[in-house]
Order: C-alpha cells, then structure tokens, then sequence
C-alpha cells in the first residue's frame, strides 16, 4: 500500500501553493484527498518540502510534484486501508476508527470524494 504527497509548483495563479492549500483545506478536501488518490493516506506540502526523489506530474499549466512512499501501518480488514487508527478501539481491534464509526456510529460524511 502507498501513500501519496502532493507539492504544487509554483508557476502561476491557479497552480500556487497557495491557493492549492487553501482549495484543498477551504473545501475540506483534506479528510478526502486519500479518497481521490484511491490509495490509504494523501496530503500537499509546500513546495518548499519536496523531497529530492518526487516526480513532476500534472498537465497542461497546473504542475505539481508527487512523492509516493510505502507505510507500516496496520491493514483495516474492512476497508483494506493502511491506517495508524488501526485497532485503537478494543472492540474492534482490526478496524481503522473511520470504519469502527461507520459500523458502530453515526458513520463519516464525506463531502467530495
């Protein structure tokens, strides 16, 4: 399993870091970005903390740099994501805590992806 880290680059208005952090935080997309990515974990850094190996990605006047890495942590046998939350409630010790609340609670609202 991967996780995914975004750094936009900075080459004009729409792609700024800036207004990429603000869109992504703004609209709450934040919580749901690992959702897009379709893999267990997913942010955007700035610019300025991208590692020596991310990629150049992005098309078209809208480049950012991704970095994809692997994690340790523990499998949810519910919904198959890597996550640390993984067996943080006793009850139930193979679930990550978004799907201990989506059997047991009130469940997530997700609101873009």
């Amino acid at each position: 399993e991967m996780r995914v880290r975004a750094w936009p680059e900075r080459r004009n208005a729409c792609s700024s870091l800036a207004q990429a952090t603000e869109c992504v935080l703004e609209h709450g997309l934040s919580d749901e970005l690992r959702f897009v990515f379709i893999t267990s974990a997913a942010s955007v850094h700035p610019e300025s903390e991208r590692p020596h190996d991310a990629v150049a990605a992005g098309e078209d006047g809208a480049p950012f740099w991704l970095s994809v890495t692997t994690t340790e942590a523990q499998k949810c046998i519910r919904c198959w994501h890597r996550r640390d939350d993984v067996g943080a409630d006793s009850e139930h010790p193979e679930l990550c805590a978004r799907c201990v609340s989506n059997v047991e609670g009130p469940g997530e609202t997700r609101r873009y992806a």
